[in-house]
């Protein structure tokens, strides 16, 4: 995997902070990548990168100061891989979204999500300027969901100079 842009934070994977206009191989470790892993899906956040692996595991990398990496911390640049430690108790194909400064991670019927919370962005019923540094559970109103007919949907709008994102667990066939 190669990266290349702003690395202010470590989001590129390497400590060679600045600008770099020249793709530089991302230095997982030999570990990561071992025993047949490979990576399976690549997601950029505002100031921070997440890999999810053909395991379903997640490694993320760059800004944690809103906990973006799920260690139950946060704590400054992180430019290592970091494993987020997930719970999901299913299996299945694993896909995120990534937002400024917050993540969700959906997998057969379960999301959780973690990171800035200060307008509500995680979804747990509350909104704080505490980040929500370990991975929680989501649940939507009214139970759960089969995962036959569920999707993660994002949400982005502009207006005037303000942004707002958010992500959704849909039910296929409801509005």
């Amino acid at each position: 995997m190669y990266c290349w842009g702003k690395n202010f934070k470590g989001q590129l994977g390497n400590t060679a902070f600045g600008y770099r206009n020249i793709a530089s191989k991302v230095p997982f470790g030999s570990t990561i990548l071992s025993g047949g892993k490979t990576v399976k899906n690549i997601y950029a956040g505002g100031e921070f990168t997440c890999i999810v692996l053909n395991t379903g595991e997640i490694y993320c990398w760059g800004d944690n100061s809103n906990g973006q990496m799920g260690s139950g911390t946060a704590t400054g640049h992180l430019p290592s891989p970091v494993k987020v430690n997930v719970p999901f108790t299913s299996s299945g194909e694993t896909s995120m979204y990534v937002g400024k400064d917050f993540l969700c991670a959906l997998r057969t019927g379960e999301m959780y999500c973690w990171g800035n919370n200060n307008k509500g962005q995680i979804g747990n019923g509350q909104s704080s300027n505490s980040p929500v540094t370990s991975p929680t559970l989501i649940a939507p109103p009214g139970g759960t969901i089969d995962s036959s007919s569920m999707k993660l949907r994002v949400e982005y709008a502009k207006k005037d100079g303000a942004a707002t994102c958010s992500a959704m667990i849909v039910q296929i066939g409801k509005s």
